[in-house]
């Protein structure tokens, strides 16, 4: 790897960490009690800057060993494709919803939301990719740079975020509902195109998409739905 590219990849990955700094500030501002639901009693600018030196710690090694880029080109053909994958995923979220309603609270609430979620989408690609690949490859063995286990763990951190999102969406000691399983391997889905992204192209795009699909999904129909569904 160049010294340009790394320089571009640690400005990006910079750029990316401060703006999610900036929009969990904003959030703070407006309705500190957003993050409660998945940060508890931790204070959010705590969680992100943790989260942040969490991302460059990745980083560090990954970058070292030429893996997983922050910032690669993008075909301009693939930028089409990647936003219909954006816009039939929440379509299909939206239409489950119309079908069998999620909970009227389970989105935070306009114009909030413009802040939360690109901030939120931030702490995701971290904690869900970043860190258990970093986790896996390491103890795969495989930080000596051939890259044999790339895959496996790419594969394996997919499944991470499907099983959280279960788990908080099936109240405690109920069965699974089949809305509940639909969600597992909707999830799935996304994270499978999300960490092929990683992977080929970069942090940044692996973030724009989550956070293209989430200002799709939570913020537009997250706004809509409470008109139309309640």
């Amino acid at each position: 790897m160049s010294r340009g590219q790394l320089r571009n990849d640690c400005i990006t990955l910079a750029a990316i960490s401060a703006f999610a700094l900036f929009c969990s500030t904003i959030v703070l501002l407006l309705d500190p009690e957003s993050f409660e639901r998945f940060l508890g009693s931790l204070h959010p600018l705590l969680a992100f800057l943790t989260v942040s030196f969490l991302a460059f710690f990745c980083y560090g090694f990954f970058l070292k060993r030429g893996w997983f880029a922050v910032i690669r080109p993008v075909p301009a053909r693939l930028i089409g494709v990647l936003v219909g994958l954006a816009v039939l995923f929440a379509a299909m979220a939206i239409a489950v919803d119309v079908i069998t309603p999620f909970p009227e609270e389970m989105n935070v609430a306009f114009p909030v939301s413009l802040f939360y979620y690109p901030a939120m989408a931030f702490l995701a690609e971290t904690v869900f990719h970043l860190v258990p690949l970093f986790v896996l490859l390491l103890l795969l063995g495989r930080m000596s740079g051939d890259g044999r286990y790339i895959w496996p763990a790419l594969l394996l951190a997919a499944m991470i975020e499907p099983a959280f999102q279960v788990v908080i969406a099936a109240p405690e000691n109920a069965d699974l509902s089949l809305r509940d399983i639909w969600v597992g391997f909707h999830v799935l889905a996304i994270n499978l195109v999300l960490v092929i992204l990683l992977n080929r192209f970069g942090f940044l795009v692996a973030y724009s998409f989550r956070v293209g699909y989430y200002l799709l999904w939570h913020v537009s129909w997250g706004f809509l739905r409470i008109q139309v569904l309640f």
